[in-house]
């Protein structure tokens, strides 16, 4: 049998245009994948940087919100400064009182360790610590009383009574004391 070959335009047109579109598809898939794949290696590298970025916008906002902390840490700052000023001044204050004594209260305190019936001649506080004081006691009895209550009293460093009579009779004694 003698076969007819018909030629359909339209069917070689439809098969050659189904043929081009796949690989139309197949290239624009291609496409989309190596864009995808790019795309996606991009994001890889830049992982970093934006992390980075994102670190860099954190410190910003922390140090923003401790800038308004600054003004207190001043505040305190200068706070420390007086306190340390006041400590020096009261330092300076009690090194004046320590080496200048009240010359009222001193005499109270020598008073009270003299013996009864003694008098005081003469009384000079100096400016190295140091007492001067001439007095006229009793007797030998009240001298003995004199020095171990001076002795006694810790007020004063060692001192020495030279010259002392023993004789029943009121002495007259100039006493250097020296004070701790």
């Amino acid at each position: 049998m003698k076969e007819r070959v018909y030629f359909n335009y339209a069917e070689r047109w439809k098969l050659r245009f189904d043929i081009e579109h796949y690989h139309r598809r197949k290239r624009r898939k291609s496409f989309a994948v190596v864009v995808t794949a790019c795309l996606a290696v991009t994001l890889i590298f830049a992982l970093p940087w934006v992390w980075q970025f994102k670190l860099d916008y954190d410190l910003r906002k922390t140090e923003e919100s401790i800038v308004s902390y600054s003004e207190v840490a001043t505040v305190l700052q200068e706070l420390d400064m007086l306190k340390t000023e006041i400590a020096i001044m009261e330092n300076f204050l009690q090194t004046a009182e320590d080496q200048s004594k009240n010359p009222r209260v001193v005499l109270e305190q020598v008073e009270k360790l003299l013996p009864e019936g003694t008098t005081i001649g003469s009384f000079s506080l100096q400016a190295d610590n140091s007492l001067q004081l001439g007095m006229t006691l009793l007797g030998p009895p009240e001298v003995a009383s004199l020095w171990i209550n001076l002795r006694n009293s810790g007020l004063f460093e060692d001192f020495d009574i030279k010259t002392v009579s023993l004789v029943d009779q009121t002495q007259s004694i100039n006493l250097t004391l020296k004070f701790k």
